[in-house]
């Protein structure tokens, strides 16, 4: 429009519009897409770390009565062993509950100690023969650092299921029998 072409209007048009108003102010709810997807992902996060927790929670009890037994100069040489052949029973027991690792002992309980030992442990020759029959005889000999160090990685490199996890609460809480 030209200056000219705004005489032309009448003067009373413009007074009779309605002043600019502003719109509504934006709603917090619904949130964006973009926000559910983080509100998604923060449950999933939360909910993995949680799980991750728990499912250590037996390790962790594990090798905490492992770092007792080591650091308890009053053991014997065949308490020691013991000490640390029970706690990789009750840990066997919970990882695995179908093969009865329970009933185990000399030979057969070292062979499966070694079958389910991560990669370079090797319970059949070295520090770890001691936990076969070893234990029950009278004049036992320990390589204590060697044999926590053998047992600490067994249990650190055994992968335990979830379902199977769910079954041994009492033995993270040091509740179960040898």
């Amino acid at each position: 429009m030209t200056p000219s072409s705004l005489s032309s209007i009448p003067s009373g048009t413009l007074d009779a519009l309605r002043p600019i108003h502003a719109p509504p102010p934006v709603s917090w709810w619904p949130p964006a897409p973009g926000w559910w997807v983080l509100f998604f992902l923060l449950i999933g996060l939360i909910g993995a770390l949680v799980w991750l927790y728990v499912a250590g929670r037996l390790r962790r009890s594990a090798l905490k009565e492992l770092s007792a037994i080591g650091e308890d100069s009053t053991l014997s040489q065949r308490e020691f062993a013991l000490g640390v052949s029970h706690v990789l029973k009750r840990y066997a027991i919970c990882c695995f509950p179908d093969e009865n690792a329970g009933m185990l002992s000399g030979r057969k309980w070292l062979e499966f100690l070694h079958a389910h030992a991560p990669s370079g442990s090797d319970f059949l020759s070295g520090p770890g023969t001691v936990l076969g029959d070893g234990i029950y005889a009278p004049d036992c000999k320990v390589d204590r650092r060697e044999l926590l160090r053998l047992a600490r990685r067994w249990i650190k490199g055994v992968k335990c299921s979830r379902s199977v996890l769910s079954g041994c609460k009492r033995a993270a809480n040091g509740e179960a029998g040898t």
